[in-house]
C-alpha cells in the first residue's frame, strides 16, 4: 500500500539533481517537501536516520532516463505474463498466449472484483503493474477530480527516486488538474507555487490547467494574474491560454476584455491558430444583439487566417436575430450552407426559429422547421418548444394545443417547458380555466410544474382579476415546496389589486418581506416598489383613499420611492370624487416629491374637472401648472 505520511518527501537523487543544475533556478531545490493541500507529506524516519539505515540508490544515468521516457510515451499495451503465472483471461478453447494482449489499466478499471486493486494501484497475483499503468491511473483519477486517490498513486511513484526527475513535472501537472477538476483552486495553486522551488518548472500545460478553473467561473482578474506570472517565468502563452482567458471574459460578460484578448493574440502571431477566442467575442455580441460588432470580429477572424467553425456561424445568426435583423440571420444561414453544408445542425435552425418566435410568427417558425426536416434533421423537443413560444406570443391557445398534438404524433416527448408555453398561451388569451387545466394536465402526465408554470397561471388570474384563484394557486405552489420569486408576488398582488382586497394584499406583502430575508439579491428595490405600489392601488380601488395616502407615506419613510402610477391613481381618485383641491395637491407632489412629471392624459383630466367645476360654480382652486414634459403614455 502507499507509504505513511512524513514531514518531507525524499528529494531527487544527487546525481540527477547535479546533472540538471544548469536548468535549476536560483534557490530551487528538487528535494523540497510536497505542497501541503490538507494532508501532511510522507511520514517515516527523519532523513538522516533513513540515509544511515538504508544504502543510497545508484545514480541514474542518461541512458536509463531515455529508456524510461521511451517506455512511458510508447503505445505498447502488451503485458507479459511471468513464468508459471496463470493467465488472467484464460478461457476454454482460447490460446493461453492471448492473455499477453490484456491492457492492465482497462482490466483493473472495468472489473468490479478488482476495484480495490485499481483504486490503490496494487498488483494482483497474475497482474504486474508497470510505471506507465500507474501514471495512467493517476491521470484517470485526476480527470475525474478524485485528487485523494491521485495523490495516493503519486506518492507511491514518488518513493522511487530514480523516477522523480523524469516524472516530476508530469505528476505535479496531474495533481494540479485533479484539484482544478475537484473545484479546489487554492490547492491547485499551491502545487504550482511548489514547482517554482524545484528542478522541474511549470510549463504551458500547468498554467492552462489552472486557467481552466478561472475561465469556468468567470474570474478574469485571477486569470490575468496567472497569465502575467506565466510570462514572468519565461513561458509564452499559447493559443489555449488565450482561449481560456477569452472564455473567462465570456463567462463574466465583459465584451471589451474579450476583444482585448483577441488583439493580444493577434499581436503574438497566433491570430490564425484557432476560432475559440473569436467565438467568445461573438457569443457576447450575440447575447447583446451587437450584429455590427460581430461582423467586424468575423472579418478580423478571416483577415488573420482563422477558420470559422459551426459555432461561429451559430453566434452570427444569433447576433442578427437578437438585433431583430431576420434577413441578415437568414443570409448567414445561407452562407453556412454554401461554405460548410455538412456542418449545419439543429442549433442553426433553432436560432433562426427563435427570432420568428419572439415576434409571434408561427408560420415563419413552421417554414424553417420544414426546411430543417427537408435537410434530414428531425425535430426534437426544443424545436416544438420554439413553435409553442410563437403561439404563446401570438396568444393563440388553440394553435398551442394543436402543436402539442403534433408533438405527440411525431413521438417527441414534451417536457415542462412545453406545458409552460401552453399555459402561457392561455394566459395571454385571458383564459384562466384553460391555463389551470394544462397546469393540472402536466401533473397527470407525470411532470412536476415549476415556478414558471405557476407564474403563468397567476398571470392569467391577473388578466381576469380573479384574486381568489390567484391565492389558491400561490398556496398550491407553496404546498408543492416551490419557492416563489419576485415575479410570483407581483402577479399575485396585481390580481389582488384588480379585485380590490387590501387585507390580502398586505398579508402577501408581509409574506414577500419574510421570504426576501433569505434571498436579498432576488428582491431588488424596483421589485419592492412594484409590490408596495400594488397595495396602494388596492386601497384606491377599494375606495379607501385615506389608507392609500398613509401607505404612500409609509413607502417614503422606508426609502421606497413611489412610482408615477401611485401619484396618478390618487389624483384620479380625488377627481372622481370632485375633490379638486386634493387632486391638485397630489399632482403637485408628483412633480416636487419625485422625478416624475404628470402624464398628458392626467393633465387633460384635471383641466376637464376644473372646467366642470367652473360650470357648476364650485371653487376651482389653484391653477394647474403647465406640463413641461410628459412621461410615456399609460
Amino acid at each position: 500500500g502507499p507509504a505513511k505520511p512524513s514531514e518531507a518527501a525524499p528529494g531527487a537523487a544527487a546525481g540527477a539533481a547535479a546533472g540538471a543544475s544548469a536548468s535549476t533556478p536560483a534557490g530551487a531545490d528538487a528535494t523540497a517537501p510536497l505542497p501541503d493541500d490538507g494532508f501532511v507529506a510522507l511520514q517515516g524516519a527523519p532523513a538522516a536516520e533513513r540515509e544511515a539505515e538504508a544504502p543510497l540508490f545508484p545514480e541514474v544515468t542518461d541512458d536509463e532516463v531515455a529508456a524510461f521516457l521511451s517506455e512511458l510515451k510508447g503505445d505498447n499495451k502488451v503485458v507479459s505474463v511471468p513464468e508459471g503465472a496463470f493467465p488472467i483471461d484464460m478461457y476454454p478453447g482460447e490460446d493461453p498466449q492471448s492473455s499477453k494482449l490484456v491492457d492492465v489499466f482497462e482490466e483493473l478499471k472495468a472489473t468490479p472484483d478488482r476495484a480495490k486493486l485499481y483504486e490503490r494501484s496494487l498488483p494482483g497475483n497474475q497482474l504486474r503493474l508497470s510505471t506507465k499503468d500507474r501514471v495512467k491511473m493517476c491521470a484517470d483519477h485526476a480527470s475525474r477530480g478524485d485528487w485523494y486517490r491521485a495523490r495516493q498513486i503519486m506518492l507511491s511513484l514518488w518513493e522511487r527516486r530514480e523516477l522523480r526527475l523524469p516524472l516530476g513535472r508530469t505528476l505535479w501537472n496531474l495533481m494540479v488538474k485533479a484539484h482544478v477538476r475537484a473545484g479546489r483552486p487554492l490547492a491547485a495553486e499551491s502545487w504550482v507555487e511548489d514547482m517554482y522551488q524545484r528542478v522541474y518548472q511549470p510549463d504551458s500545460l500547468t498554467y492552462n490547467t489552472l486557467l481552466e478553473f478561472h475561465s469556468k467561473n468567470g474570474d478574469y482578474v485571477k486569470a490575468r494574474y496567472w497569465v502575467r506570472r506565466m510570462k514572468a517565468r519565461g513561458v509564452q502563452p499559447d493559443i489555449k491560454t488565450y482561449s481560456k482567458l477569452a472564455e473567462a471574459y465570456l463567462k463574466a460578460d465583459v465584451l471589451e476584455g474579450a476583444e482585448e484578448v483577441v488583439l493580444e493574440m493577434q499581436e503574438a502571431g497566433l491570430g490564425g491558430k484557432s476560432a475559440r477566442p473569436y467565438n467568445a467575442v461573438l457569443s457576447i455580441c450575440a447575447s447583446r444583439g451587437y450584429n455590427e460588432r460581430a461582423n467586424l470580429c468575423f472579418q478580423s477572424m478571416l483577415d488573420f487566417g482563422a477558420k470559422p467553425d459551426r459555432f461561429t456561424y451559430e453566434q452570427m445568426i444569433k447576433a442578427h436575430v437578437n438585433a431583430q435583423d431576420l434577413e441578415g440571420a437568414t443570409a448567414w444561414l445561407e452562407r453556412l450552407d454554401n461554405k460548410m453544408p455538412k456542418a449545419m445542425r439543429r442549433a442553426h435552425f433553432h436560432a433562426l426559429m427563435s427570432g420568428h418566435a419572439q415576434n409571434g410568427d408561427m408560420s415563419g417558425v413552421k417554414a424553417w422547421m420544414d426546411a430543417m426536416v427537408s435537410r434530414g434533421i428531425l425535430p426534437n423537443t426544443f424545436t416544438f418548444n420554439t413553435w409553442l413560444e410563437a403561439a404563446e406570443k401570438a396568444a393563440d391557445s388553440r394553435s398551442a394545443e394543436m402543436i402539442m398534438s403534433a408533438m405527440k404524433d411525431a413521438m417527441v416527448s414534451a417536457d415542462i417547458h412545453s406545458y409552460a408555453a401552453v399555459i402561457g398561451a392561455f394566459a395571454e388569451a385571458k383564459d384562466l380555466e384553460g391555463a389551470r387545466k394544462w397546469l393540472f394536465k402536466a401533473e397527470e402526465d407525470g411532470l412536476e410544474p415549476d415556478v414558471k408554470c405557476y407564474n403563468k397561471v397567476l398571470k392569467a388570474c391577473m388578466r381576469v382579476g380573479n384574486a381568489t384563484q390567484a391565492e389558491h394557486i400561490t398556496r398550491r405552489l407553496l404546498r408543492n415546496r416551490h419557492t416563489p420569486n419576485a415575479y410570483t408576488y407581483n402577479m399575485l398582488l396585481s390580481a389582488i389589486a384588480e379585485d380590490g382586497q387590501p387585507s390580502a394584499a398586505e398579508f402577501w406583502v408581509d409574506h414577500m418581506q419574510r421570504q426576501a430575508r433569505w434571498s436579498h439579491g432576488d428582491y431588488t428595490l424596483a421589485q419592492i416598489t412594484i409590490a408596495y405600489q400594488q397595495v396602494l392601488l388596492t386601497y384606491v380601488r377599494a375606495g379607501n383613499l385615506e389608507a392609500a395616502e398613509a401607505w404612500l407615506q409609509q413607502m417614503l419613510s422606508e426609502g421606497v420611492e413611489p412610482g408615477w402610477r401611485a401619484y396618478a391613481a390618487l389624483t384620479r381618485a380625488h377627481l372622481q370624487e370632485d375633490r379638486l383641491g386634493e387632486a391638485q395637491k397630489w399632482m403637485t407632489r408628483m412633480r416636487t416629491w419625485s422625478n416624475w412629471l404628470p402624464p398628458r392624459s392626467l393633465v387633460s383630466e384635471m383641466k376637464e374637472g376644473r372646467a366642470q367645476a367652473a360650470v357648476r360654480g364650485d371653487t376651482p382652486g389653484d391653477a394647474v401648472a403647465p406640463v413641461r414634459e410628459a412621461v410615456p403614455a399609460e
